[in-house]
């Protein structure tokens, strides 16, 4: 395994793509050992020609797994129960039982574009990436569905960008009364996912406080200041708009930006 490794990516014609990231998938049927991967592993961030640049996740062995590499490849409930400091990937694909095109796949068979979102939010909470598979046909091309949901999700981030690009976790990933809202931060501001607008146009956050002189807005609509009430003991109640929910400037998730909060 080593040398192929060593000679598809670094030999010869294949020598001129320096792979950025190192994505191994042996930690489902075998030891870091019967892989030889303390070999190549210690080749690579000392000898190899991308020594400098280069990450890997952890999948090089049973006894690695969770515990080894620059990343953790997250799979099920990992992105919740693997500590915020620890850099992860959520693999995530379009498809929810497969990773390559199935020509048989049904409608129902294709994540949404709010279940992806809702993926986004909650790893980006917890320090991670999300990595998007879609398979293409055989041919090269990528299905019209592929396309919808990427362009869904490429609409949402031009709205909502800010609280994920340069973003960090806040000390809160979750609200502690409101499991349909995460949050980031970036400086003094935090953003608040909302993934379920409250039928009364009011909205519960118990772990965010909002100073006297702090502002909430929501993304997209930055003419429109919200009126909030904190309790220091009890949290905060913010009043969004008035406006149906699919009216805003996006559709599915929505962000407050509390300027301030604490």
């Amino acid at each position: 395994m080593i040398q192929s490794l060593k000679s598809h990516f670094f030999n010869g014609s294949n020598a001129m793509y320096h792979p950025d990231i190192i994505w191994s998938q042996g930690d489902t049927e075998a030891s870091s050992t019967y892989w030889n991967s303390t070999s190549f592993l210690a080749w690579l961030y000392n000898d190899s020609p991308v020594r400098s640049s280069v990450v890997v996740n952890d999948g090089w062995g049973e006894d690695a797994r969770l515990k080894h590499g620059d990343f953790i490849q997250c799979r099920g409930n990992c992105i919740e129960i693997v500590p915020t400091h620890v850099k992860k990937v959520n693999a995530l694909p379009i498809d929810k039982y497969s990773w390559g095109y199935r020509r048989e796949a049904e409608i129902d068979d294709y994540r949404t574009v709010t279940e992806i979102i809702e993926e986004l939010v909650t790893t980006i909470s917890k320090n991670g990436s999300l990595l998007l598979g879609l398979g293409p046909t055989k041919d090269g091309v990528i299905p019209l569905i592929f396309q919808e949901r990427l362009a869904q999700v490429g609409l949402w981030l031009g709205v909502n960008g800010e609280a994920v690009y340069d973003s960090i976790p806040w000390k809160h990933h979750k609200d502690a009364a409101n499991p349909k809202v995460f949050y980031t931060a970036k400086g003094n501001t935090v953003y608040a996912f909302v993934l379920e607008w409250p039928e009364s146009n009011v909205l519960y956050l118990e772990s965010l406080r909002v100073p006297s002189e702090g502002q909430v807005t929501v993304l997209g609509r930055p003419e429109e200041k919200l009126r909030w009430h904190t309790n220091t003991i009890k949290g905060t109640l913010i009043f969004l708009p008035t406006l149906m929910p699919h009216k805003l400037p996006s559709p599915w998730a929505w962000v407050l930006k509390v300027e301030g909060a604490i």
